[in-house]
């Protein structure tokens, strides 16, 4: 029987891959609850499968979220954990700096004190600046950005710069936006200097993997792209409930007038990089991207803790990252489901691929052999299954983060050989360094010396019989003090190659016999 399947989402960039690799579909008809090996959940089906009655899943089953991934992706709870994370890093002697990588940002109602001093404060710096620069600020305070804690898709979001909007915080004097439910919000300080792009707002999606927190295991695509607000950004006042010029959520831009339905206002990451090197330059845009790896990791590492650690679970994050005319990331939410609705060809092709990668990365070993061998990349066909669980690359993933002891002897034996191989070279190429410039050495000083080489092999000017070049055993090569100085110099080197070799299976030897088996490493001592 072939790898079983079951989804709760009825996406075609899913589906297809699922039917491309030959693999089998199963309904909710079947009754056994082992009856299917990968299970593509939304997250209600995942509350109730780790629900009060502790199902205990097969060894060969997966499904494609962690029991309370929420931690992460609800933005209360993300609130929480993200600052407890950075007391913690503080009280530990780390740099304030180093772990800001949120917006200043509250939970309401619980937290609506402390968020009305620092508003009062943050607007009381505006207006001093604003006086300073002998400009009228109209008597606004800073703007700050409400979002509902569990929805998606810009729903409920509105911006605010007056305290007076939220400031009785009950059901009946709530604003209109948040009239509908009970759910929480948090407010954030918004980044009123945003990096544009043609004088337009966006934000990147990128797309995170993550097969275990205990320990650590992240990949990160490649691929993403950059969403773009239909109208130009503008500051002022008046244009704070203008959602189409701040809000970069598809959702909501695509019932806007200037929407552009060939490309979905989106721009594919590469391109975005490219354009980042021509006017920043290459350092600063590689600088950007290694502060967004960063800021993805300390998320996770701030939930690492808290997350439910299964190895049947994956997750397939969506991070939203927004970026600053100082090119400074700041995480604005995760997402457990990112959207995989298309709008575009392209955006069909990029999704695809993600999906595809996803799945080569937790498919475990046994199910390739019950997999179309066309529904697998070339790599994947003849992997070694010694360096399988350890593959840095898949492909359009990166490994950016693997805190197992497993890797780390795997990454230990594969550096023991790299450096064994280097070694072995050196000393082959010493050798013949050695021994060529050993003859050319002697061929010059029976030049100098006017004894040329002899027919049977002896030279003249070395190791002669006495009275054939008038030396004699007195400068016998024997005697290293008298050898040619490249000679010496040649020797010393290919003693040095030798000596290199021998380390190199030195340190091979202290890898272990798992580094040597799993490698086929055979070195001799």
């Amino acid at each position: 029987m072939g790898v079983r399947w079951k989804c709760d989402l009825d996406k075609p960039v899913l589906v297809n891959n699922f039917r491309r690799r030959g693999w089998i579909e199963v309904t909710d008809t079947i009754e056994e609850a082992d009856g299917w090996d990968l299970w593509w959940a939304n997250v209600q089906n995942i509350k109730a499968l780790f629900g009060d009655n502790l199902t205990r899943l097969q060894p060969h089953q997966r499904v494609n979220h962690f029991p309370n991934h929420y931690e992460l992706t609800r933005k209360d709870l993300l609130v929480k954990n993200i600052k407890r994370y950075q007391v913690q890093a503080k009280r530990e002697g780390g740099n304030p700096d180093d772990f800001d990588i949120i917006p200043t940002t509250f939970v309401l109602p619980q937290d609506y004190m402390l968020f009305a001093e620092e508003f009062r404060r943050c607007s009381f710096q505006q207006q001093q600046q604003q006086q300073q620069q002998h400009s009228g600020g109209g008597g606004c305070g800073t703007t700050w950005i409400m979002k509902p804690s569990s929805r998606s898709q810009g729903k409920g979001i509105f911006l605010i710069n007056r305290l007076s909007q939220i400031k009785q915080w009950s059901v009946s004097s709530l604003p209109p936006a948040l009239r509908n439910g009970s759910d929480n919000y948090v407010v954030s300080r918004y980044i009123e200097n945003p990096l544009l792009i043609g004088g337009k707002k966006f934000d990147m999606r990128m797309y995170v993997v993550v097969t275990s927190f205990k320990p650590l295991k992240v990949y990160m695509s490649h691929l993403g792209f950059c969403r773009f607000c239909n109208v130009k950004y503008s500051s002022e006042v008046g244009e704070l409930r203008n959602e189409f010029m701040h809000l970069t959520n598809v959702a909501i831009q695509q019932h806007g007038e200037d929407y552009n339905e060939q490309h979905g206002n989106k721009w594919p990451l590469e391109l975005m990089r490219l354009y980042l090197e021509a006017t920043r330059g290459g350092e600063a845009a590689d600088r950007l991207f290694t502060d967004i790896e960063d800021v993805i990791l300390k998320s996770l590492r701030a939930c690492q803790n808290i997350i439910v650690n299964d190895r049947h679970c994956f997750e397939l994050y969506g991070y939203d990252i927004i970026i600053d005319e100082q090119l400074k990331p700041w995480l604005i939410e995760v997402n457990a489901s990112p959207s995989l609705t298309t709008t575009t060809q392209a955006d069909r092709l990029l999704k695809h691929r993600v999906i595809s990668d996803t799945l080569n990365i937790i498919t475990p070993p046994d199910w390739l052999a019950l997999t179309d061998p066309a529904g697998l990349p070339p790599d994947m066909r003849d992997v070694d299954p010694a360096e399988y669980p350890f593959r840095e690359r898949v492909g359009s993933m990166r490994l950016i983060c693997d805190e197992s002891e497993d890797y780390q002897r795997f990454r230990a034996a594969r550096q023991a050989k790299e450096a064994l191989a280097a070694a072995a070279a050196a000393a082959a190429s010493g050798a013949n360094t050695a021994g060529g410039a050993a003859l050319r050495g002697s061929r010059e000083r029976c030049d100098t010396r006017g004894y040329p080489d002899r027919d049977d092999g002896m030279v003249g000017c070395w190791g002669g019989r006495d009275g054939e070049g008038g030396v004699g055993s007195r400068m016998m090569p024997t005697e290293t003090s008298r050898r040619p100085p490249r000679q010496q110099s040649a020797t010393a080197a290919a003693a040095g190659a030798a000596r290199a070799y021998h380390h190199a299976g030195s340190a091979m030897s202290a890898v272990g016999d798992w580094g040597r088996s799993s490698l086929g490493v055979v070195y001799d001592r």
